[in-house]
C-alpha cells in the first residue's frame, strides 16, 4: 500500500534530525586565554591556529566570542613572535566580510594588520605609532603591550623569525641561546629581547 504523500510531507528527514551541531570554540578559547594569562605565546598561538580552522569552516555557537577579535588575537601573536610571514598569510586568509571597518571589531583587526604591515617593512617607529594611535579593546591591550616590547628587538629579516617560530612550533624547546645559534645557522642574528619576551 502506498503512503499518502500528505502524511509524510512535514516529516523531518533522517539527515535533518541527526545533523551534528557545529563544535563549540569555548574549550579552545578558554585554553588560549589560560596560555595568554601565563604569557605563553607559543602555546597560545598553537591553540589560536586551531581556533582559526574551526572559525572559518563552521558557524559559531552562542558564546563562542567575536570572530574578528579571535583573529586579531591570532594575528597579534604572530607579530609578537616575529612570525611576519605567517601573519601576512593569515591576513590574506581572513574573509573580506570580517575585515569590515564599519564595526569596532573589524577596525581592531584591520589596525592590528596596519601594525603588521609596518613591521613587515621593518618600519619600527611607524609600527609604534600605529600601536599608540588605536584605542584597543581590553582583550587586546595585553597583547599590544607585549608587541610593543617585542618589536624593540626586531631585526631587519623576515625569514629568520618564521624559521625560528617553526622550530618552536615543532617542539624544539631549546633555550634562547640555542635559538640565537639556530638563527645564525639560517643567516640571521636574532635579538634576545624578542625571544625573552615570548618566554615570560
Amino acid at each position: 500500500m502506498q503512503s499518502d504523500p500528505q502524511q509524510i510531507q512535514g516529516t523531518p528527514s533522517l539527515a535533518a534530525s541527526t545533523a551534528v551541531p557545529p563544535p563549540s570554540l569555548q574549550p579552545l578559547t578558554q585554553q588560549m586565554r589560560n596560555y595568554l594569562a601565563q604569557q605563553d605565546y607559543i602555546n597560545a598561538l598553537r591553540v589560536a591556529n586551531d581556533v582559526e580552522i574551526l572559525l572559518l569552516t563552521n558557524k559559531l555557537c552562542p558564546g563562542d566570542g567575536n570572530p574578528q577579535l579571535l583573529l586579531a588575537v591570532q594575528l597579534l601573536l604572530h607579530l609578537i613572535l616575529d612570525d611576519l610571514a605567517n601573519a601576512r598569510l593569515l591576513w590574506r586568509r581572513i574573509p573580506n566580510e570580517l575585515k569590515d571597518v564599519s564595526i569596532l571589531e573589524g577596525r581592531q583587526l584591520s589596525k592590528a594588520w596596519d601594525v603588521g604591515k609596518s613591521l613587515w617593512a621593518r618600519e619600527i617607529p611607524a609600527a609604534h605609532v600605529a600601536i599608540r594611535d588605536v584605542r584597543w579593546t581590553p582583550e587586546l591591550v595585553p597583547l599590544v603591550d607585549a608587541l610593543r616590547g617585542a618589536s624593540r628587538g626586531m631585526l631587519p629579516s623576515r625569514a629568520g623569525g618564521t624559521i625560528l617560530m617553526t622550530m618552536r612550533m615543532m617542539g624544539d624547546n631549546g633555550d634562547v641561546n640555542d635559538e640565537i645559534e639556530g638563527g645564525r645557522k639560517y643567516g640571521r642574528t636574532v635579538g634576545k629581547s624578542v625571544w625573552a619576551e615570548s618566554q615570560r
